[in-house]
């Protein structure tokens, strides 16, 4: 492949991702903005609902990592005849995997959170938001099998496409069946989970016919061509990709337990912290492209047996995300009240996100040099390493959450400095390795 370590090749490898990230997001955005018009419960147990659902497709995009860096690391070697078998066998255990998940997910989140949830109303909401949400995960882990695919060959330039297809149908359809508009009834927030269910479906839909339709992609890559099941193969993905796996459940769990802290403050902290869930992600997106692009690029470097140029590809990534996040902070520090306006017409809520925000801007400075490390140690496979990291930042972001919010009753604002320890932490940690 003989790749090479230019800002040029960053960009445009990081681009196409961060785009179709940010499309994607609408997702959120939208959701975040009916619901913030429907009242405080609905939104409130939008996160908790979309948390925990989200806490479930990481496990999927675990998977899907590992079977990106392997993907990388055969695209690499020019070994792409490879690339085909490991898709193959990726979409077989993705969807066995999203079965049991389903099984756990539909029918034992009720049990879950009945222990944890204080309001009656957040979790009847919750519950109708998590039993339409439920059969999605095969779709969304489809998608994830699909993103790791083109990531790891270096075409992301797709993705792009998909995500809008995403967006646009979610953005309609929110529309449509929250509020009940073009005679449809109003659902409330089930509207919004059949909404992003739908509009995951015609992705999957879109990935099928653009990639096993191209009978140049479908014969280079050699797809579809398996015929029995290599037991070998499936036991290395398994084991490339479950710390990862781990890793991910293990660090969305840590976002969904501290938002079952943020509801023991009040129902009020809890809409509030939505609004910044839905904010906070949109500015992550770029740094997420890059560290994307960090992984593949590492696992390629690798493939290629180019060792020497792991570490200058680190350091100019790390320098790139760096520039682009001070970027992104200063228009929507500027602007920052008029943006929370969109999100919610009740003047408290605004009132109650402002300081959190603050917060929050700080938090992401570290956050843009500690996620492309991070995710360098993760692209060279040592993926157990990576799961032992995030692990360790998890307890002590959950053990500070937890001591700061419900201890010392220090309130939503205070809670949200969590956010700041962990990502000094996952830096520290990743210095050191």
């Amino acid at each position: 492949m003989n790749l090479e370590v230019s800002y040029r090749k960053i960009i445009g490898i990081s681009f196409p991702i961060i785009i179709g990230m940010l499309i994607q997001n609408v997702i959120s955005v939208t959701d975040t903005m009916f619901l913030g018009r429907v009242g405080e419960v609905a939104l409130g147990a939008s996160a908790i609902g979309g948390l925990m659902y989200v806490v479930f497709t990481m496990i999927g995009l675990g998977f899907s990592i590992g079977i990106q860096i392997m993907t990388g690391r055969r695209n690499g070697e020019r070994n792409f005849s490879s690339i085909g078998k490991i898709i193959d066998h990726g979409f077989l255990l993705i969807l066995f995997l999203a079965f049991l998940l389903y099984l756990v997910f539909y029918f034992y989140s009720s049990l879950f959170l009945n222990y944890f949830i204080s309001s009656k109303e957040i979790f009847e909401s919750s519950i109708a938001y998590i039993e339409i949400r439920s059969w999605a995960l095969f779709f969304s882990f489809s998608n994830y099998l699909f993103n790791s695919f083109y990531i790891g060959i270096t075409k992301t330039k797709i993705l792009t496409l998909s995500t809008l297809i995403t967006a646009l149908v979610n953005v309609f359809l929110d529309y449509v069946l929250i509020f009940g508009n073009f005679g449809f009834s109003e659902m409330g927030i089930a509207g919004a989970a059949l909404a992003s269910n739908i509009s995951e479906i015609c992705t999957t839909i879109f990935f099928i016919v653009v990639t096993f339709g191209n009978k140049r992609i479908v014969s280079f890559f050699h797809l579809i061509k398996i015929k029995k099941i290599d037991f070998k193969l499936s036991a290395s993905i398994f084991k490339l990709s479950y710390p990862l796996m781990i890793q991910h459940f293990i660090s969305l769990g840590g976002w969904f337990v501290f938002f079952l802290i943020v509801e023991k403050i009040s129902g009020r902290a809890l809409a509030i912290s939505n609004i910044i869930r839905s904010l906070y992600v949109l500015m992550m997106i770029p740094m997420w492209g890059m560290a994307i692009s960090t992984n593949t690029l590492v696992s390629n470097f690798i493939g290629e047996k180019s060792y020497d140029k792991v570490i200058p590809l680190i350091k100019k990534i790390t320098f790139l995300c760096f520039i682009i996040t001070i970027f992104t902070i200063l228009p929507i520090w500027i602007f920052l009240e008029p943006i929370l306006n969109i999100y919610t017409e009740n003047i408290e809520l605004v009132k109650g996100t402002i300081p959190v925000m603050y917060v929050l801007f700080f938090g992401l400075i570290l956050l843009s040099v500690s996620i492309i490390l991070f995710n360098g140690v993760s692209g060279t496979g040592n993926t157990k390493m990576s799961l032992i990291i995030e692990s360790s930042c998890i307890l002590i972001y959950l053990a500070y959450s937890y001591y700061i919010a419900l201890y010392l009753n220090l309130g939503v604002v205070w809670a949200w400095t969590s956010e700041c320890i962990y990502f000094l932490s996952l830096l520290i940690f990743s210095i050191i390795y």
